[in-house]
């Protein structure tokens, strides 16, 4: 489907962010024109063809954090509104999938991790933290503008975190003392004594994946002991985990980082646990985007 952007405005790379993800999640195929006459679809706020452009959002996007804030951009309803009143899909779409409720939050929308409360959500202010808002909003979108397309079949990610590799003689054998599973705690105590603790476990993750054949990432912490608010990470260093993390590589599973809680970058947690890849999964889900993305 043709469609038309105004360059050189504030909402020209939004839109086609946001379209770009329309193609994806609908297998569809938008073609970007220099003329507005051989478009369909249109977005230039100087044209009276055009879609709802809510200029004052995207003027705000690299300027202004604190007008982003769901309760000045969201009024009555989670849609962001253009001048006249008109509901901007493109810009409330870019809004929600960028976590830009979360940039730069104040102290008291923090717990005690530092991360972002549910509580000071629009999906809590709203209550439809179930309802799949994207989704409605591509589906009403491409209805409205007849784009053709197909819904992409769903798939399953499986993942693992690696916290800890050395904590199951300690957690599962005080489990097993109290359940007086004397048969589970010498076979824990076998385990440590063989050098092959009960969660140092990656080669039978995989045996169970092949025997599934399926794939799963598994995310490796690079930084080891407790970083700020208390948060423990891993309790192993991931130098003496060579053949694990080599293991993973020659069978055709993914390694990925599991970015600690430290104040340390990702560039240079990559770089100090020799992790060569793209994906990355927050330790504890702790990141805000103004700092992480």
């Amino acid at each position: 489907m043709n469609v038309y952007i105004r360059k050189d405005t504030s909402y020209y790379f939004p839109i086609i962010y946001v379209l770009k993800v329309i193609e994806k999640n609908c297998e569809t195929k938008f073609d970007f024109l220099d003329n507005p006459n051989d478009s369909k679809i249109i977005w230039d706020h100087e044209n009276e063809k055009s879609q709802a452009i809510a200029i004052d959002f995207y003027d705000c996007l690299n300027t202004d954090h604190e007008s982003l804030k769901h309760e000045k951009v969201f009024t009555s309803s989670p849609n962001i509104m253009d001048s006249n009143g008109k509901i901007d899909a493109i810009a409330t779409i870019f809004y929600m999938i960028n976590s830009l409720q979360e940039l730069e939050p104040d102290d008291v929308d923090l717990d005690d991790l530092g991360r972002f409360k549910y509580s000071s959500s629009y999906q809590f202010r709203f209550d439809n933290v179930n309802d799949n808002l994207v989704e409605i909003i591509i589906k009403d979108f491409c209805e409205t503008h007849s784009i053709p397309g197909k819904k992409s079949r769903s798939v399953f990610f499986i993942s693992h975190d690696i916290d800890k590799l050395y904590g199951s003689i300690l957690e599962d054998g005080f489990w097993a003392l109290k359940q007086l599973k004397i048969g589970t705690m010498l076979n824990l105590i076998f385990l440590e004594i063989t050098k092959d603790p009960h969660w140092r476990n990656i080669d039978r993750i995989i045996k169970i994946n092949n025997s599934y054949d399926i794939v799963s990432t598994f995310f490796w912490l690079v930084n080891k002991g407790k970083s700020k608010n208390g948060i423990v990470n891993a309790d192993y260093n991931l130098e003496n985990e060579n053949d694990l993390f080599e293991l993973v590589e020659n069978s055709n599973n993914v390694n990925g980082l599991h970015k600690s809680a430290f104040d340390m970058c990702i560039d240079k947690e990559l770089k100090k646990g020799n992790v060569g890849t793209s994906f990355n999964r927050y330790h504890y889900l702790k990141f805000l985007p103004h700092q992480d993305y």
